[in-house]
């Protein structure tokens, strides 16, 4: 009979013991603490930043300055002779630093306007060829789309059978004085070709497949067949013998690039004529 509450007070008093229960609301107020604490530091430091700032600094600088303290005192200097003058030199390397640094600084600074001046003129310098390059392309565009159309002009080049030749842009290049630049696309119908011919002597041509593929041959060279995207060359007084459509069933188109005498009046003689 008097067992069961023995037992069952055992059973209880475990975790109703009051030196438990103190000792865990002990750590619970002893880990609140600690935060606070830590939250109070790390607030007080970040309004006391200014003085906490020079006071690190200057803790940094005992620590480099303190064994060269140390070896002059060695050799006889008194620690506090060799402090100022190692002080007094801080400051005046900082002194002489800032005041090196700050002519460039202002000028800078006053330069600004300046600066962003040049920097604009550089971008125009660099965005006028590339507004000329698409202005071209659309030509180019539009050129060959014209080119379909039955009120093009087709040129006599002796091919079999006939293509088209659109003029794409003549330009005189400013800065190589009696020098133009000269452009035209040529269309070649499926099975089209040009006979061997030359260009102006003053010549230098630089042709651009823009579709299909292109078969060409320059003086005694390889025969080389050209797809869209690649491109050939032929020098001044060149032999072109064979500029064909490498397809009997597709079309091909290339752009024929001239750098030449602005005096040039025929561009391209048929081999023989």
């Amino acid at each position: 009979m008097k067992t069961e509450p023995a037992a069952t007070g055992a059973g209880t008093g475990v975790s109703d013991d009051p030196r438990v229960v103190a000792r865990a609301d002990t750590h619970l107020m002893r880990s609140l603490l600690v935060g606070i604490f830590l939250f109070m530091a790390i607030y007080a430091l970040y309004f006391a930043r200014a003085f906490f700032m020079p006071v690190i600094l200057a803790f940094l600088l005992t620590l480099t300055l303190t064994p060269i303290v140390r070896f002059l005192r060695k050799r006889g200097v008194p620690e506090v002779v060799s402090a100022t003058l190692l002080v007094v030199l801080s400051i005046c390397v900082f002194a002489i630093a800032g005041y090196l640094l700050s002519g460039p600084v202002i000028d800078l600074l006053n330069n600004t306007s300046s600066i962003g001046q040049q920097l604009t003129e550089r971008l125009a310098q660099l965005r006028r060829p590339l507004e000329k390059i698409m202005q071209i392309s659309h030509q180019i565009e539009q050129m060959t789309e014209t080119s379909q159309e039955p009120d093009v002009q087709k040129v006599a080049l002796a091919q079999s059978p006939p293509g088209t030749v659109s003029p794409a842009f003549r330009e005189a290049i400013p800065n190589i004085l009696g020098k133009s630049l000269i452009a035209a696309v040529v269309t070649y119908p499926p099975g089209g070709k040009t006979p061997p011919h030359h260009h102006a002597r003053s010549a230098f041509v630089t042709a651009y497949v823009l579709s299909g593929e292109i078969r060409s041959q320059v003086d005694d060279g390889k025969v080389q067949v050209f797809k869209a995207g690649e491109s050939f060359s032929e020098p001044p007084g060149a032999l072109h013998r064979i500029s064909e459509n490498a397809s009997t069933t597709e079309p091909a188109k290339l752009l024929a690039i001239f750098v030449v005498d602005s005096n040039e009046t025929e561009l391209t003689t048929i081999e023989g004529k």
